[in-house]
């Protein structure tokens, strides 16, 4: 009999421990589920550089990054935030409150004027129905430093399908340059002089643009002389031909025109910059933007102080829909992290 009972006890017993190895492991699995997230995210908070409220000096003019929208697509506003961090909304993206049917504008590709005193951007127009669906595109511009001020029609671009890159504000701030396949049109931005169109050279477009998102269209920047092109194939061409330069992922132009920077695929975490005159590399500044559990994150554009002491560039953050945004100082090589998060390249840093 007493043998009998001990053996049911050793059984208990063995069940008792079992339950608590479960359950103990079930905790380890927990802790590691909830705590292995937590403890990334102060890795990346920790190996980010310094944090910084906004850009040092001047404005910095940005499309915030997409959030959520209870209508067909995300909405997203311009903003301007001065050193002190204070943003300001400048104009913001319009739907109609019936989500199925009406009339919609879109922003893109803001470019601040080199004076900081105008933004010109493409505004998409979308008109939805039950009979036709129709998209259209017009360029505006904005006075920066007027009160109350109104955006106004620069260009309209119509319906057209062809490949559009742009835009680029010409050294004197009258003129708008953009891109449509191998032609390239500048637009008077005051005055009723017409716009002025030019064929590039056959050699620039040897590689088919492929059907692309606005993002990775091809980018141009305009200095004194030169006009530079950047395809989705990562080739750098001025308005004269191709260049050696391949493999870039993005690049700017100086305000001073003297300068450009730009990042390669060979070197993602490296900002190169060279000379205009003859296209020699000046220095490369090492980057970087922290840990991230997430990985697979790349400098998607640059953009140059009005000062062209400092330069800023846009790191992705895979897979939201939004880029971080950092500033490096040329002199001392030291880099700071900002609080705004951006849309895909749709930024400028003005004076």
């Amino acid at each position: 009999m007493n043998s009998n009972n001990s053996a049911e006890s050793d059984v208990q017993l063995d069940t008792v421990r079992v339950a608590k190895r479960r359950i103990k492991k079930t905790q380890l699995l927990v802790i590691a589920v909830l705590g292995t997230p937590i403890v990334l995210a102060a890795l990346e908070f920790v190996t980010a550089p310094p944090r910084r409220v906004s850009v040092p000096y001047g404005h910095l003019i940005y499309m915030d990054a997409d959030k959520p929208s209870d209508r067909t697509a995300n909405l997203r506003g311009m903003y301007s935030a001065n050193p002190s961090g204070m943003s300001q909304l400048m104009i913001h993206e319009q739907e109609p409150p019936d989500v199925d049917a009406g009339p919609r504008q879109w922003i893109e590709q803001p470019a601040v004027s080199p004076d900081g005193t105008q933004i010109a951007y493409v505004r998409e127009n979308i008109v939805i129905a039950e009979d036709k669906h129709s998209t259209s595109f017009d360029i505006f511009v904005l006075p920066l430093q007027q009160p109350h001020a109104v955006a106004h029609q620069i260009a309209a671009l119509g319906t057209t399908a062809k490949q559009f890159a742009g835009l680029a504000w010409s050294p004197d701030c009258k003129s708008i340059t953009y891109m449509e396949d191998s032609i390239v049109t500048t637009v008077p931005v005051v005055g009723e002089a017409q716009a002025a169109t030019r064929t590039l050279p056959p050699t620039i477009h040897a590689v088919p643009l492929p059907e692309v998102s606005w993002s990775d269209y091809p980018q141009i920047g305009l200095n004194n002389r030169l006009l530079f092109l950047l395809h989705p194939s990562g080739t750098l061409a001025t308005d004269d031909g191709p260049t050696s330069l391949t493999g870039i992922q993005c690049f700017a132009v100086s305000h001073s025109g003297s300068q450009f920077a730009y990042v390669t695929s060979r070197a993602p975490k490296s900002l190169v910059i060279a000379e205009v005159a003859a296209l020699q590399t000046v220095r490369t500044l090492p980057v970087t933007w922290g840990m991230s559990f997430l990985g697979h994150r790349k400098i998607t554009s640059i953009g140059w102080s009005p000062t062209d002491q400092d330069l800023a560039f846009t790191v992705s953050k895979m897979p939201f829909p939004e880029d971080e945004l950092l500033v490096i100082n040329l002199k001392t090589g030291k880099e700071s992290l900002l609080p705004e998060r951006v849309a895909k390249s749709s930024w400028a840093w003005a004076p």
